[in-house]
Formats: C-alpha cells, structure tokens, sequence
C-alpha cells in the first residue's frame, strides 16, 4: 500500500499497439532517493519535481539520459472563502465571505494582504531560478509562461496588483492589515491563519517554500501555522485550513479541466469560492472559443480572482526525468501522464 503497483499487459488487448515491455512496476520514492535507485539500477526511469541536488546527481551518472523541461503543471495558493461542498461544514475563518457587505470588505481586505505577503520574488530566486535559470513567475491562473496566450492575457488581466518588490508588497499587506488591527506589526500579528501544504518528509523546495511564506508574512502582521502534511490532499477541503499551496497538473490543453477548480460549487473547488461573474464567464469556455475570445475569457476571470484575492500564481514547475540510457525511446510529456503516455513504444 502506498509503495508500488505491478501493471502487466492484458493478454485480450487487441485494439492498438501492444509494447514490447510486459511488466512494469511503478514505485512511490522520494526525489531525494531516486538518482541512487536510478545508479543501482534498482529503477529504469525517474519522473518527478525537479531539485538542484536531485538534477546534479543525475547528470553526474554515467549511463544515464536526463531530459529537464517545464511541465504543464504550476504552483498556486488558494484563499479559502466558504465550505468546500453544499454538504460540507461551514468557513468561519478570518477570509470568509458571509454575505454582510462590511464582514465582506474586511475578508477581503485580509485575503490580499495574505496574498501581497507571498514573497514571489524571494520564491522565484531562490526556489525556481535555481533549477531553471531562464523559468520566471506566473501571472495568470489560465496560461502558463510558455503559452503563447500568455503574454496577452497578463498585459490586461489585473495581475499587476501583485507586482513590484517582495518589500514593497509586503508594505501594501501590513497597511491593509493595519486598517483592521490597528495595533498589527512584524512582532505583532494582528490575525492568524493555518497553511495547508504537501509531504514535509519528500519535498524540500516545498519546505523552503513554506517557510518563506511563513517569515514574510510574519513581517506584514499575519501569523501563518506552518502546518505541512502527508496527507494534505485530504485536507484541500477542510475548513480548518485558512489557505493551500499546491500544483495543479494539466491533463490536456484544453481549458474544460480547470472549470471546475472556479466554478461554484465545482468539484475541484476546495477552497468554497462562489461567484456569478466567473461562473457567466466560465459558461463561456464551454463552448467552441476563438483564441482572441479565450483571451478575453481568460483575462476577465483572473480579473476576478486577483480583485476578489482568491488565488495567485506561483509558478510552473520544472521537470526533470532520468532514465537507464539502454531504455530506447524515453519521450516525456508536458501533460499527464508525462512519461507514461507512450510505454508501448518503449524497448531495450
């Protein structure tokens, strides 16, 4: 359980090509552990989130292809405004939306503060730029940076609220904060949030990540629990959980996956947001769309989001596969299932 899964080909199979591999057993391991599997030959091919140490080791080894490349998969923090599900308990935190007009203004008030403590930049320099010299942050939740829609979607998309230097931003924070808790500092908080984030025990560039989350926004008054687990997929929906920092993985270039992430009462939409504007304009994908109508469609959501301070983007991940270079035919793909989507053409 929780280790590895033994898939066998189907003896019946008969309806496209049949590979040449007729076991292969897929292994859960830490990216910490792989490139010593990988030199022991313990494992033939390694997919993963991509590590300074993790890519050195890697290219270090003799007889090992490695292909580094961005993955169509990109880090995000969600606020959480409501319950998950209609059935689910109620959001009570400091971020909720209640329907009173200055309970409201007020969450939203201390959603963009918590957003405007995120140190992007810090993030972008220390985290991302160290794997990928030329990868750089997101600043649309519809496209990512190597989109050819990118660049016109964020010229007019409302993300500019969320530029500038991590310290000026962090000023912006302190200021809304300030406005609600008069008496807020950086040795002060006025409010406290807990922080919903992945495995502490296997992914260190998400440790680094929270931490640095957790000292910037201590500098503009919001205390953050750092409370990293295991089992954080569970708690996407839990309300007592203020906020997420996660990745979603595409599984095609179309845009219908991520409908139901923004969607009211969608089943991707954990963090309970519900808004009739970017349902109507969400309504609207649902449909054949011309790229200059996705762009507008694409534009006027993240106007949404960013106004609302629901959600920001981080950034896209980088990739790094490693394979045993006697496995011909190793192909990794941006989108789910990256190495997996071609195993039949795989052979020794």
């Amino acid at each position: 359980s929780d280790q590895s899964i033994t898939m066998v080909q189907n003896p019946r199979y008969n309806t496209g090509p049949k590979p040449k591999i007729k076991t292969i057993v897929i292994k859960i391991v830490s990216g910490a552990a792989a490139p010593q599997a990988i030199a022991n030959k313990e494992a033939d091919i390694f997919s993963g989130q991509a590590t300074v140490d993790s890519v050195r080791q890697f290219q270090r080894l003799s007889g090992v292809g490695t292909v580094i490349y961005p993955q169509a998969v990109y880090e995000h923090v969600d606020i959480r405004t409501g319950k998950y599900s209609a059935t689910g308990a109620e959001y009570t935190g400091p971020f909720a939306n209640t329907g009173n007009a200055t309970a409201d203004a007020k969450a939203r008030d201390l959603r963009r503060a918590m957003l405007l403590s995120v140190p992007r930049k810090e993030i972008e320099t220390k985290l991302v730029r160290r794997i990928n010299p030329r990868g750089k942050l997101m600043n649309s939740l519809w496209t990512l940076t190597n989109d050819s829609l990118n660049p016109q979607v964020v010229a007019k998309n409302g993300s500019k609220v969320w530029g500038g230097t991590d310290e000026a931003r962090r000023a912006k924070a302190l200021a809304l904060v300030q406005k609600h808790f008069p008496g807020a500092s950086a040795t002060n908080p006025g409010f406290t949030v807990t922080m919903n984030w992945g495995n502490p025990a296997d992914n260190p560039r998400r440790v680094a990540q929270a931490q640095l989350i957790v000292a910037s926004a201590a500098k503009a008054g919001i205390k953050v629990i750092n409370d990293g687990k295991a089992a954080w997929g569970a708690n996407l929906g839990n309300v007592a959980f203020d906020l997420s920092f996660f990745a979603w993985q595409k599984t095609s270039p179309s845009p219908l996956g991520s409908l139901s992430i923004y969607k009211s009462g969608g089943g991707g939409n954990y963090a309970g947001w519900k808004n009739a504007a970017m349902d109507a304009q969400i309504a609207k994908l649902e449909r054949r769309t011309s790229n200059a109508e996705k762009v507008k469609i694409f534009q006027a959501i993240d106007k949404i989001t960013n106004k609302e301070a629901l959600s920001i983007p981080l950034f896209q991940h980088t990739a790094v596969v490693a394979y045993n270079s006697a496995l011909k035919n190793v192909k990794p793909s941006p989108i789910s299932p990256i190495i997996y989507w071609n195993f039949w053409e795989w052979t020794y």
